[in-house]
């Protein structure tokens, strides 16, 4: 900008003498021109005059320019000095990001392997390194199924198809270090393509799950414990309890006649106390079994129904129970014992909590979903208030008295357990006095005939 200004400063000057000479050479001439004429003297003055007016119009004209356009230099040298402090702290922010998510990165508490086409190691971190045990320089381009057992390699297999199908895959795989010590592990893909513009890559996570492995072992060898307590304990304490009953049943037989209304009227609940103790023994036992099968079977829900309407056959007779069973009740996998007495518990409810003023109308139905089935057990019975439907499936919680209705309070407890071991979930949708409706959500279908 100065230079632009001083070379305007200088080139004025010469323009002005420039202007002058040629006023002075026009005087002179007009003096030496013998031809020449006051007026027409005056009327080179007068042009003159003008031009040097114009001239000076111009000039000051220049200068406002200059101005405006000094002016917009230095706005836009204030603008380009903003934008590079903005630049500046971009990059310092950008590496101050890097520093972090590299931390992260590197010291995360899982292993992180970036993976090629290939499938072989690009890049990975210090805690993937500490599992199998090796350093960068020994791993990389090699190929991660070289430390996968062989017994996973199948599975690792399927998941390298998955990945491909579906861009993301979850595997439970068993890997070896360097050393050749197998672990267990949760290894976790999402595929990445090529969003760093050197080539497809996937990102592969792996958690090690020793410790929980064998937490697991030991909460099943605890749970295996308490359960075969509970059984041998339940088991137990039948015995004297039939004892007792039998005897008193024996006591009564004997000297029943000489016996007042008030002694037989305690005879009656000690009875009647002890076949309770029995039967709530029975359905600890129960209970304690459910769900305790090892391998999962093909159980097709429609033979499950028709078993336990064959045990409540005497009931739905007496009671006349309309039953309605829909076609083709979907295959799940589990232990038909259970599922017998789920719904066995579920239909005998319906039929035993019903309306006085109505035959119980019991209907089974289904419908599939994207990740499974939804089962429902719908009466028209007496129903439950939307503040119990949460406390029906506590064990021994009864939400009508004891007189107006036998039960433990284990039935629909007993049903959570077996659908919890199934992999899936059991609720109610219920409206007092109209009825009740048990879903039940399966979390995988297969229709059958």
């Amino acid at each position: 900008m100065n230079g632009i200004m001083h070379s305007h400063h200088k080139t004025r000057p010469l323009r002005i003498l420039s202007r002058i000479r040629q006023i002075s050479v026009a005087r002179d001439s007009a003096r030496t021109d013998h031809d020449a004429t006051p007026g027409s003297i005056g009327s080179g003055l007068d042009a003159s005059r003008q031009d040097a007016e114009t001239l000076s119009a111009s000039l000051a004209e220049r200068e406002r320019h200059l101005e405006a356009v000094h002016y917009d230099l230095r706005i836009h040298q204030e603008e380009l000095r903003a934008q590079n402090d903005e630049l500046q702290n971009a990059n310092i922010n950008i590496e101050k990001f890097y520093i972090r998510y590299r931390d992260l990165y590197e010291y995360a508490p899982v292993g992180f392997f970036i993976l090629d086409e290939r499938y072989s190691i690009v890049d990975l971190n210090e805690n993937a390194l500490r599992m199998l045990g090796v350093g960068q320089k020994n791993i990389t381009r090699k190929l991660f199924s070289k430390f996968i057992s062989s017994e996973s390699h199948q599975l690792l297999f399927e998941h390298f198809k998955k990945i491909q199908s579906s861009r993301r895959a979850s595997s439970e795989l068993w890997l070896v270090s360097e050393l050749g010590a197998a672990f267990p592990a949760i290894v976790e893909s999402v595929q990445l393509g090529d969003v760093w513009g050197d080539g497809w890559r996937c990102l592969t996570t792996v958690v090690d799950i020793t410790e929980r492995k064998a937490l697991e072992t030991d909460l099943k060898k605890t749970n295996e414990d308490l359960e075969q307590f509970s059984y041998a304990a339940s088991h137990d304490l039948r015995q004297p309890l039939r004892m007792v009953t039998n005897y008193l049943s024996l006591i009564e037989k004997r000297i029943g006649h000489q016996l007042d209304g008030d002694i037989k009227t305690y005879f009656e609940f000690a009875r009647n106390g002890a076949i309770r103790m029995d039967q709530l023994i029975t359905d600890l036992l129960k209970y304690s079994h459910a769900g305790r099968f090892e391998h999962a079977n093909p159980v097709q829900l429609g033979q499950a129904v028709a078993d336990s309407l064959f045990h409540l056959g005497a009931l739905i007779h007496d009671v006349g129970a309309n039953i309605e069973v829909a076609e083709n009740l979907p295959t799940v996998n589990g232990s038909l014992t259970d599922l017998v007495s789920l719904f066995q518990n579920l239909i005998e409810n319906a039929i035993k909590y019903r309306m006085p003023d109505r035959p119980p109308c019991v209907e089974v139905g289904w419908s599939s979903h994207e990740n499974g089935c939804h089962v429902w057990v719908k009466d028209n019975g007496m129903g439950i208030a939307p503040e119990h439907h949460e406390r029906a499936f506590k064990i021994f919680q009864r939400l009508v008295p004891r007189e107006s209705h036998e039960g433990t309070g284990i039935g629909l407890a007993l049903c959570k357990k077996i659908m919890a071991r199934h992999g899936g979930n059991i609720w109610i949708e219920s409206v007092p006095g109209e009825g009740c409706v048990f879903f039940m959500g399966f979390p995988v279908v297969t229709v059958t005939n």
